[in-house]
Protein backbone atom coordinates (compact mmCIF):
# COMPACT_ATOMS: atom_id res chain seq x y z
CA UNK A 1 0.00 0.00 0.00
CA UNK A 2 0.93 3.45 -1.12
CA UNK A 3 2.59 5.47 2.32
CA UNK A 4 0.73 8.29 1.18
CA UNK A 5 -2.69 6.39 1.80
CA UNK A 6 -1.54 4.81 5.23
CA UNK A 7 -1.55 8.17 6.18
CA UNK A 8 -5.24 8.28 5.65
CA UNK A 9 -6.92 6.74 8.60
CA UNK A 10 -9.82 7.77 10.76
CA UNK A 11 -11.23 6.41 13.58
CA UNK A 12 -14.65 5.13 13.46
CA UNK A 13 -17.08 5.11 16.63
CA UNK A 14 -15.68 2.08 19.31
CA UNK A 15 -17.72 0.67 22.36
CA UNK A 16 -16.80 2.22 25.84
CA UNK A 17 -13.87 0.45 27.77
CA UNK A 18 -15.42 -2.80 29.19
CA UNK A 19 -14.16 -5.76 31.29
CA UNK A 20 -15.24 -9.66 31.96
CA UNK A 21 -13.64 -11.16 34.74
CA UNK A 22 -15.19 -14.64 34.01
CA UNK A 23 -15.87 -17.50 31.63
CA UNK A 24 -17.87 -16.42 28.16
CA UNK A 25 -19.85 -18.83 27.16
CA UNK A 26 -21.36 -19.96 23.26
CA UNK A 27 -22.48 -17.32 21.03
CA UNK A 28 -23.93 -18.85 17.72
CA UNK A 29 -23.07 -16.96 15.17
CA UNK A 30 -24.59 -18.13 11.79
CA UNK A 31 -22.85 -15.63 9.14
CA UNK A 32 -19.24 -17.78 9.46
CA UNK A 33 -19.16 -21.35 10.35
CA UNK A 34 -18.20 -22.38 13.81
CA UNK A 35 -19.05 -20.60 16.93
CA UNK A 36 -17.73 -17.30 18.35
CA UNK A 37 -16.92 -15.94 22.27
CA UNK A 38 -16.60 -12.98 21.88
CA UNK A 39 -18.25 -10.78 18.70
CA UNK A 40 -17.55 -6.78 17.87
CA UNK A 41 -18.84 -5.27 15.41
CA UNK A 42 -17.26 -2.07 14.02
CA UNK A 43 -17.86 0.34 10.79
CA UNK A 44 -14.82 1.13 8.74
CA UNK A 45 -15.12 4.88 7.54
CA UNK A 46 -12.57 7.46 6.68
CA UNK A 47 -11.45 10.34 4.38
CA UNK A 48 -10.17 10.44 0.77
CA UNK A 49 -9.81 13.81 -1.31
CA UNK A 50 -10.53 13.21 -5.15
CA UNK A 51 -7.16 12.94 -6.29
CA UNK A 52 -6.87 10.25 -4.35
CA UNK A 53 -10.37 8.56 -5.47
CA UNK A 54 -8.92 8.62 -8.86
CA UNK A 55 -5.75 6.63 -8.07
CA UNK A 56 -7.49 3.70 -6.54
CA UNK A 57 -9.48 3.10 -9.58
CA UNK A 58 -7.88 0.36 -11.57
CA UNK A 59 -7.77 0.58 -15.38
CA UNK A 60 -11.27 -0.12 -16.60
CA UNK A 61 -11.58 -3.22 -19.12
CA UNK A 62 -12.57 -2.34 -22.96
CA UNK A 63 -16.11 -4.03 -22.18
CA UNK A 64 -18.35 -5.16 -18.79
CA UNK A 65 -21.64 -7.26 -18.89
CA UNK A 66 -24.54 -7.31 -16.66
CA UNK A 67 -26.61 -10.25 -16.65
CA UNK A 68 -30.36 -9.99 -15.15
CA UNK A 69 -33.74 -11.06 -14.92
CA UNK A 70 -35.17 -10.30 -19.11
CA UNK A 71 -38.05 -8.41 -16.98
CA UNK A 72 -35.31 -5.46 -16.66
CA UNK A 73 -33.80 -5.81 -20.00
CA UNK A 74 -36.53 -3.47 -21.92
CA UNK A 75 -36.05 -0.24 -19.04
CA UNK A 76 -31.85 -1.29 -19.14
CA UNK A 77 -31.67 -1.20 -22.78
CA UNK A 78 -33.41 2.30 -22.23
CA UNK A 79 -30.71 4.02 -20.66
CA UNK A 80 -31.72 2.09 -16.53
CA UNK A 81 -28.80 2.01 -14.39
CA UNK A 82 -28.82 0.81 -10.74
CA UNK A 83 -26.42 1.46 -8.02
CA UNK A 84 -27.61 -0.89 -5.10
CA UNK A 85 -25.36 -0.84 -1.73
CA UNK A 86 -22.78 -3.57 -0.87
CA UNK A 87 -24.97 -4.97 2.76
CA UNK A 88 -27.80 -5.26 0.06
CA UNK A 89 -25.89 -7.89 -1.71
CA UNK A 90 -25.18 -10.09 1.44
CA UNK A 91 -27.98 -12.43 2.27
CA UNK A 92 -31.32 -11.85 3.88
CA UNK A 93 -31.82 -15.35 4.57
CA UNK A 94 -29.06 -16.99 6.71
CA UNK A 95 -30.42 -20.10 5.13
CA UNK A 96 -29.16 -19.60 1.78
CA UNK A 97 -25.91 -19.76 0.22
CA UNK A 98 -25.98 -19.84 -3.01
CA UNK A 99 -26.07 -17.42 -5.72
CA UNK A 100 -24.97 -13.42 -5.78
CA UNK A 101 -27.18 -13.21 -2.51
CA UNK A 102 -25.88 -15.60 -0.27
CA UNK A 103 -22.33 -14.34 0.03
CA UNK A 104 -22.33 -14.12 3.77
CA UNK A 105 -18.59 -12.06 3.77
CA UNK A 106 -20.28 -9.81 1.45
CA UNK A 107 -19.29 -6.30 3.08
CA UNK A 108 -17.46 -7.68 5.95
CA UNK A 109 -13.61 -8.76 7.02
CA UNK A 110 -13.40 -10.31 10.15
CA UNK A 111 -10.10 -10.83 12.61
CA UNK A 112 -10.15 -13.62 14.73
CA UNK A 113 -8.01 -13.62 18.15
CA UNK A 114 -7.25 -16.18 19.94
CA UNK A 115 -4.42 -17.48 22.61
CA UNK A 116 -2.26 -21.06 22.94
CA UNK A 117 -4.16 -21.57 25.99
CA UNK A 118 -7.29 -19.56 25.89
CA UNK A 119 -6.34 -17.38 28.51
CA UNK A 120 -6.58 -13.75 27.79
CA UNK A 121 -4.85 -12.12 30.86
CA UNK A 122 -5.04 -8.90 29.02
CA UNK A 123 -6.50 -7.98 25.92
CA UNK A 124 -7.33 -4.88 24.32
CA UNK A 125 -8.93 -4.06 20.74
CA UNK A 126 -11.52 -1.70 19.40
CA UNK A 127 -12.93 -0.85 22.23
CA UNK A 128 -13.69 -4.52 24.36
CA UNK A 129 -10.98 -4.92 27.33
CA UNK A 130 -10.77 -8.51 28.86
CA UNK A 131 -8.79 -9.14 31.68
CA UNK A 132 -7.86 -12.61 33.31
CA UNK A 133 -10.53 -14.35 30.72
CA UNK A 134 -10.59 -17.83 29.83
CA UNK A 135 -12.31 -18.44 26.64
CA UNK A 136 -12.88 -22.28 25.94
CA UNK A 137 -15.29 -24.17 23.98
CA UNK A 138 -15.85 -22.35 20.69
CA UNK A 139 -13.92 -21.80 17.69
CA UNK A 140 -13.21 -18.41 17.11
CA UNK A 141 -12.64 -16.91 20.77
CA UNK A 142 -12.80 -12.77 19.99
CA UNK A 143 -13.91 -11.54 16.82
CA UNK A 144 -13.80 -8.60 15.70
CA UNK A 145 -16.09 -7.73 12.64
CA UNK A 146 -15.80 -4.74 10.42
CA UNK A 147 -18.13 -3.65 7.93
CA UNK A 148 -17.85 -1.71 4.92
CA UNK A 149 -20.91 0.16 3.22
CA UNK A 150 -21.67 2.12 -0.24
CA UNK A 151 -23.29 2.47 -3.12
CA UNK A 152 -22.36 -0.46 -5.54
CA UNK A 153 -22.56 -1.89 -8.96
CA UNK A 154 -21.65 -5.28 -9.91
CA UNK A 155 -20.63 -7.06 -13.67
CA UNK A 156 -18.60 -9.24 -15.51
CA UNK A 157 -15.48 -8.20 -16.79
CA UNK A 158 -15.38 -8.59 -20.54
CA UNK A 159 -18.14 -9.10 -23.55
CA UNK A 160 -21.14 -11.39 -23.26
CA UNK A 161 -20.20 -15.05 -22.82
CA UNK A 162 -22.55 -17.75 -23.51
CA UNK A 163 -20.99 -20.04 -21.17
CA UNK A 164 -20.67 -17.46 -18.44
CA UNK A 165 -23.93 -16.73 -18.27
CA UNK A 166 -24.84 -20.76 -18.00
CA UNK A 167 -22.63 -21.49 -15.54
CA UNK A 168 -23.75 -18.34 -13.43
CA UNK A 169 -27.46 -20.27 -13.81
CA UNK A 170 -26.08 -23.16 -12.86
CA UNK A 171 -24.44 -21.58 -9.54
CA UNK A 172 -27.71 -20.58 -7.86
CA UNK A 173 -28.72 -18.15 -10.15
CA UNK A 174 -31.49 -19.29 -12.06
CA UNK A 175 -33.67 -16.18 -12.71
CA UNK A 176 -30.66 -14.42 -14.85
CA UNK A 177 -31.32 -15.42 -19.03
CA UNK A 178 -30.49 -11.96 -20.31
CA UNK A 179 -28.02 -9.51 -20.69
CA UNK A 180 -26.53 -6.16 -21.13
CA UNK A 181 -22.55 -5.47 -22.44
CA UNK A 182 -21.41 -1.59 -22.06
CA UNK A 183 -18.54 -0.13 -23.74
CA UNK A 184 -16.75 0.99 -20.22
CA UNK A 185 -14.85 4.08 -21.16
CA UNK A 186 -18.41 5.66 -22.31
CA UNK A 187 -20.38 4.72 -19.02
CA UNK A 188 -18.48 5.60 -16.67
CA UNK A 189 -17.92 8.96 -18.76
CA UNK A 190 -21.88 9.17 -18.69
CA UNK A 191 -22.31 8.17 -15.79
CA UNK A 192 -19.86 11.00 -14.51
CA UNK A 193 -21.37 13.11 -16.26
CA UNK A 194 -25.08 12.42 -14.86
CA UNK A 195 -23.78 12.10 -11.50
CA UNK A 196 -22.42 15.95 -11.51
CA UNK A 197 -25.85 16.88 -12.91
CA UNK A 198 -28.13 16.46 -9.38
CA UNK A 199 -26.99 17.56 -6.64
CA UNK A 200 -28.21 14.55 -4.68
CA UNK A 201 -25.27 12.82 -6.37
CA UNK A 202 -23.06 15.38 -6.93
CA UNK A 203 -20.76 14.95 -4.05
CA UNK A 204 -20.43 11.08 -4.98
CA UNK A 205 -17.18 9.54 -6.72
CA UNK A 206 -16.79 6.42 -8.48
CA UNK A 207 -13.76 4.06 -7.80
CA UNK A 208 -13.90 0.77 -10.27
CA UNK A 209 -11.81 -2.02 -9.84
CA UNK A 210 -12.10 -5.71 -10.57
CA UNK A 211 -12.47 -7.89 -7.83
CA UNK A 212 -9.96 -10.29 -6.29
CA UNK A 213 -10.72 -13.72 -5.44
CA UNK A 214 -9.41 -14.77 -2.09
CA UNK A 215 -9.71 -14.99 1.63
CA UNK A 216 -10.69 -12.15 2.80
CA UNK A 217 -11.39 -13.39 7.20
CA UNK A 218 -7.77 -12.89 9.37
CA UNK A 219 -6.57 -15.38 12.33
CA UNK A 220 -4.49 -14.37 15.11
CA UNK A 221 -2.72 -16.23 17.50
CA UNK A 222 -1.54 -13.98 19.72
CA UNK A 223 0.43 -13.69 23.67
CA UNK A 224 -2.44 -13.57 26.45
CA UNK A 225 -0.87 -10.49 26.99
CA UNK A 226 -1.92 -8.18 24.11
CA UNK A 227 -2.90 -4.72 22.56
CA UNK A 228 -4.01 -3.88 19.22
CA UNK A 229 -2.16 -0.94 17.03
CA UNK A 230 -3.77 1.35 14.86
CA UNK A 231 -6.03 0.04 12.22
CA UNK A 232 -5.02 0.62 8.18
CA UNK A 233 -8.84 1.38 7.51
CA UNK A 234 -8.01 1.95 3.91
CA UNK A 235 -6.51 -1.39 3.55
CA UNK A 236 -9.51 -2.74 5.52
CA UNK A 237 -11.71 -1.04 2.96
CA UNK A 238 -10.40 -2.24 -0.15
CA UNK A 239 -9.60 -5.92 1.01
CA UNK A 240 -13.55 -5.59 2.13
CA UNK A 241 -14.97 -3.75 -0.62
CA UNK A 242 -12.89 -5.56 -3.98
CA UNK A 243 -12.11 -9.21 -2.18
CA UNK A 244 -14.36 -12.17 -2.26
CA UNK A 245 -14.41 -16.09 -1.43
CA UNK A 246 -13.27 -17.71 -4.61
CA UNK A 247 -16.61 -19.75 -4.39
CA UNK A 248 -17.69 -16.78 -6.40
CA UNK A 249 -14.61 -16.49 -8.48
CA UNK A 250 -16.97 -17.98 -11.53
CA UNK A 251 -18.99 -14.14 -11.65
CA UNK A 252 -15.51 -12.84 -13.39
CA UNK A 253 -16.91 -9.37 -11.71
CA UNK A 254 -16.15 -5.76 -12.40
CA UNK A 255 -17.35 -3.50 -9.48
CA UNK A 256 -18.26 0.18 -8.90
CA UNK A 257 -18.70 1.67 -6.16
CA UNK A 258 -19.85 5.25 -5.69
CA UNK A 259 -18.26 6.61 -2.53
CA UNK A 260 -18.75 10.13 -0.41
CA UNK A 261 -15.23 11.08 0.09
CA UNK A 262 -16.08 12.45 3.80
CA UNK A 263 -17.28 9.17 4.71
CA UNK A 264 -16.15 6.65 2.67
CA UNK A 265 -17.43 2.99 3.62
CA UNK A 266 -19.94 4.36 6.37
CA UNK A 267 -23.16 4.37 3.92
CA UNK A 268 -25.85 4.03 6.51
CA UNK A 269 -27.53 0.05 6.22
CA UNK A 270 -30.54 -0.11 4.69
CA UNK A 271 -30.26 3.10 2.33
CA UNK A 272 -32.20 2.56 -0.73
CA UNK A 273 -30.47 2.24 -4.17
CA UNK A 274 -29.45 5.03 -6.61
CA UNK A 275 -31.63 4.14 -10.14
CA UNK A 276 -30.91 6.36 -13.12
CA UNK A 277 -32.63 6.63 -16.58
CA UNK A 278 -31.02 8.55 -19.00
CA UNK A 279 -30.36 8.12 -23.18
CA UNK A 280 -26.46 8.69 -22.93
CA UNK A 281 -26.34 5.34 -20.86
CA UNK A 282 -28.01 3.63 -23.54
CA UNK A 283 -25.49 4.99 -25.91
CA UNK A 284 -22.84 2.92 -24.03
CA UNK A 285 -24.53 -0.13 -24.85
CA UNK A 286 -22.41 -2.19 -27.62
CA UNK A 287 -24.40 -5.57 -27.03
CA UNK A 288 -27.22 -7.23 -25.51
CA UNK A 289 -29.64 -9.89 -25.58
CA UNK A 290 -31.19 -13.11 -24.26
CA UNK A 291 -29.22 -16.70 -22.99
Amino acid sequence: MNRRYRKLMASASTSPLYSIPYNITRNKDQSRTGNVGILIKKTIQFTLTKDEIEQLSADAPQQITRHMDPKHLNSTVKGYFRFGTIDSYAPADKKLNSGRFGDYQEGTTRETFRTRGGIFKKFEADGLVLQDVHISGVEHPVVVELTVNDYCSCSSVGPYSRGRLENLRQKGNDELSAFVTYDTRKLLDYLSKILLEDPKTADLHMIGRTVVYGPKDRHWTIEDDFKASDRDNLAVWLGTAFVKSPAYAHEEEYRLLLVAPQGVGALAAGTDALEFRDSRIADAIVHHGLL
